[in-house]
């Protein structure tokens, strides 16, 4: 049995008093201490702002009401350590993951948009069990500058419901002392023609019964509205709620909270990261400008600074450690970066920010296409390296500044063709440009080449798209046209024939025909193997011809007529008009070279022949006098024939 329980003594009694007394005076000094952090003016004003407002909330109250709710307690209760941990430990424990997730309580404008709310309208605010601890940070203030700008900007006569309709009244209500006070707290929603408590739309306890309409739904009864607002302000959970909201307010203002130290080195951590990522993309922005290659046979981003300038490296990783030495901040993590630390350098990296790149110029230039309205299309088909048959999708559209009108032709994307057929190109087509969201109907012209499951006219791509747009109008690829002809015209003649087989057979070598000849007259000399010595001697021979000089001029000129055409048809502003002028100038051109005398361009021949030839033919006896040769290979006929009767001779 245990000793029964000794009374203490009067003076002991005191004595422990005392104590208690002293120990609770030394804690409300150190309370009043931190929050004044060193007497901080702002905190001081902060706190006393909750307090008049709190005063002039309670005024109102019930005697035994205010005696609960004490000075003492509100001084408790504006502590910041307490208004951001006074929620139940159930609720605390069922919101921790949202926390632990919550890295800050200021969120970026691109993060809030992900969100999905109507960040402007305390109507489409989520419901408070799903609000995380950065949106509440971020509600705190929306709330704020809704209440500065109400009942201002509201149009009362648009509220009207049942007959009644807000005033302005109902943002202020009269103290006992004939003052007239505002209601911070009460926003007015428009989405929902509702109004709202803010700080209890935001702070107040999910698990709370007493849940009003200004807290949830909105409150909508325009009859009651006043008095159900009294009632409200009048509620323990609202002062609560008030001291919550209005503490958070003032400790984002003056960037102080239990969480400072972490938002300063969360600061700093982000404006660093960006520092970097800013010279990754410049780096990446220049490569891609400059078609240069980006990755090496050996990339380690920790041995930039050790062993830069590194050849196996690449032009990415190289370009970053010039950089580095003129950006600190880069510099100081490449020194002490170590493998397997995130580093921003990665080729997924790159590969990321390329793509990012790409799909905001892709973005760019189909928002610039729906801005103008209409628009052409131009599709082509080509294998690529590894034999996939690809199209390309380029858009020409007017884009207008101001009063200036430009014609621009932009390549939006590659697409794999999975068919051949007109009907299959058509459709993925179709379903390219409704992933692009530009509707065909807008489409006023068409241009492919001429391929048969492309410009066919019956069951061709133009035919199809036409069927569906009977003002998409169809252009051929002039360029492409152009082109044809003139395969067509060689293929035509004997002569030009024989002069691309032979030029066929020397061009890889890609170096001036003196060059070539003399390489060949080496070989001819110098080779043992049979077969080169003989190849190298017939192609020597064929060169030294003077009728492939002959030929070899006429057909360059032909060509660079052609090709000067096809540059310009080619240009990105070109008008239809301007193309088919140009086409009748090369046509018009073509004719009058066919109709000058064969001795005009022997004699151009033999002026090409004294550049090109001569100084190696000089060597020998037999082709020291160019006349002599062209005579020996142009036979008279030829001589007083024109252009048109050569190249039909067979």
């Amino acid at each position: 049995m245990s000793a029964p329980r000794k009374k203490l003594s009067g003076a002991e009694y005191r004595k422990k008093a005392k104590y208690k007394e002293l120990q609770g005076k030394q804690c409300a000094d150190n309370m009043k201490n931190w929050l004044r952090r060193g007497g901080d003016p702002s905190v001081s004003a902060a706190t006393s702002e909750v307090d008049i407002e709190l005063e002039n909330v309670s005024s109102t109250l019930p005697d035994q009401t205010n005696q609960d709710f004490s000075q003492s307690d509100l001084t408790v209760q504006t502590s910041p350590s307490l208004s951001m941990c006074d929620e139940q430990p159930e609720q605390l424990e069922k919101t921790k993951p949202e926390y632990e997730r919550s890295k800050s309580p200021h969120l970026d404008s691109d993060e809030l948009q992900k969100t999905g709310f109507d960040l402007t309208d305390p109507g489409n605010w989520p419901v408070v069990e799903k609000m995380t601890d950065e949106q509440r940070s971020f509600f705190s203030n929306q709330a704020v500058l809704l209440a500065e700008n109400q009942p201002e900007n509201i149009e009362f006569r648009s509220t009207e419901r049942n007959g009644r309709h807000l005033t302005s009244s109902m943002w202020y209500r009269m103290l006992s002392n004939c003052e007239r006070v505002k209601r911070s707290w009460l926003i007015f929603s428009k989405t929902k023609n509702a109004v709202f408590c803010a700080c209890c739309k935001i702070y107040q306890k999910p698990s709370s019964t007493a849940t009003s309409a200004l807290c949830s739904t909105g409150f909508i009864n325009w009859k009651k509205v006043s008095e159900r607002l009294s009632e409200h302000e009048a509620t323990q959970m609202h002062k609560e709620c008030m001291i919550k909201w209005k503490t958070r307010v003032q400790q984002m203002k003056s960037c102080q909270g239990i969480d400072q130290d972490i938002e300063r080195v969360i600061h700093s951590e982000k404006e660093k990261w960006r520092q970097i990522l800013r010279v990754v993309m410049d780096a990446v922005l220049y490569l891609s400008t400059n078609c240069l290659s980006f990755r090496g046979c050996h990339e380690t981003p920790s041995d930039l600074i050790t062993q830069y300038p590194h050849p196996s490296q690449g032009n990415f990783l190289n370009l970053i450690s010039l950089l580095a030495k003129h950006n600190s901040t880069l510099k100081f993590q490449l020194e002490h970066l170590k493998k397997g630390q995130v580093s921003y350098l990665s080729k997924t990296i790159q590969n990321e920010i390329i793509d990012i790149m790409a799909k905001t110029v892709k973005n760019s230039i189909l928002n610039d296409i729906k801005e103008a309205k209409y628009y052409t299309i131009m599709f082509d088909c080509t294998p690529d390296v590894s034999h996939t048959e690809q199209m390309s999708q380029v858009i020409r559209y007017v884009k207008r500044t101001g009063d200036a009108c430009e014609i621009k032709e932009s390549f939006i994307d590659f697409i794999e063709v999975a068919g051949k057929t007109g009907e299959d190109i058509c459709q993925q087509i179709l379903e390219k440009l409704a992933v692009d969201d530009l509707d065909i109907g807008q489409c006023r012209g068409q241009s492919y080449d001429n391929g048969s499951n492309m410009a066919s006219i019956h069951k061709g791509v133009q035919a199809r798209i036409a069927e569906r747009n009977e003002l998409a109008e169809f252009v051929p690829c002039l360029a492409h046209s152009l082109n044809l002809v003139g395969v067509h015209s060689a293929s035509s003649c004997q002569e030009a024939i024989n002069l691309f087989g032979l030029i066929q057979k020397y061009i890889v070598l890609l170096a001036p025909l003196l060059e070539i000849a003399k390489a060949l007259e080496e070989v001819k000399q110098t080779s043992r193997a049979p077969e080169a010595k003989y190849e190298a001697g017939h192609l020597l021979s064929a060169i030294k011809d003077f009728k492939f000089i002959l030929n070899l001029t006429i057909w360059a000129n032909i060509l660079r007529e052609i090709n000067r055409v096809n540059i310009e048809i080619q240009k990105e502003d070109i008008i239809l008009a301007r193309s088919v002028a140009l086409m009748d100038g090369l046509l018009k051109t073509l004719q009058n070279m066919r109709q000058n005398p064969m001795e005009y361009w022997i004699k151009e021949a033999e002026e090409v022949a004294e550049k090109v030839v001569l100084t190696l033919f000089c060597k020998t006896n037999e082709f020291r006098n160019v006349k002599n040769i062209s005579m020996r290979c142009v036979t008279t006929s030829y001589k007083h024939s024109n252009l048109f009767n050569y190249f039909l001779k067979k």
